[in-house]
């Protein structure tokens, strides 16, 4: 029953690293505009995580994979977009204010997926007698596996939105490969 933190962990790391690059290439970023968004980021998932705690419905496990393979490459082409709401002119850098927003706001909706998803699956798998220590372990396992193909193929090979749709694609797959069953 790995496979779903796995995945977990495979989406997280996709969704984190990718978001973090295309708004740090668009908005002009530094150091600072990365500690926004991990603080955004770490927001969202601990207020996934409470909602996913509150509820523990495990029905919505792969609706939310899927809600969140789809919105993540939406919103790297929102991020490669949004220059052009808040400057006139072309080239011009983002102001701060604009810029903060717009990470906060960026990183919000998959890492609030990522920390709803973490309870639902721990749920699953403590629940068939599997310990919750098991479901940090693959998570990390499915981080570590996404981190190392993002590496290795970002760059020269593609672009930031077409990994993102790649390892959304290879996340649904896994899991339906691993689980015949695992439906929507």
């Amino acid at each position: 029953m790995f496979y779903r933190a796995f995945a977990l962990g495979l989406f997280a790391i996709t969704g984190q690293v990718l978001l973090l690059r295309a708004l740090i290439s668009n908005l002009n970023g530094n150091d600072l505009f990365i500690g926004i968004a991990l603080f955004s980021w770490l927001l969202a998932v601990v207020t996934g995580a409470y909602i996913g705690g509150k509820g523990r419905n495990s029905s919505y496990t792969c609706k939310l994979f899927i809600i969140g393979v789809v919105i993540t490459p939406i919103i790297i082409t929102l991020i490669k977009l949004s220059p052009a709401w808040v400057t006139s002119v072309a080239g011009e850098y983002i102001p701060f204010t604009s810029a903060v927003i717009i990470s906060v706001l960026a990183m919000l909706p998959i890492g609030l997926i990522s920390g709803w998803l973490f309870p639902l699956i721990s749920h699953e798998e403590v629940r068939t007698r599997k310990s919750i220590v098991y479901v940090y372990l693959w998570e990390g396992v499915g981080a570590f596996v996404g981190g190392l193909v993002i590496v290795c193929i970002s760059g020269s090979l593609l672009s930031i939105l077409q990994i993102s749709i790649l390892m959304g694609f290879a996340t649904l797959l896994f899991l339906q490969l691993t689980n015949p069953t695992y439906r929507p």
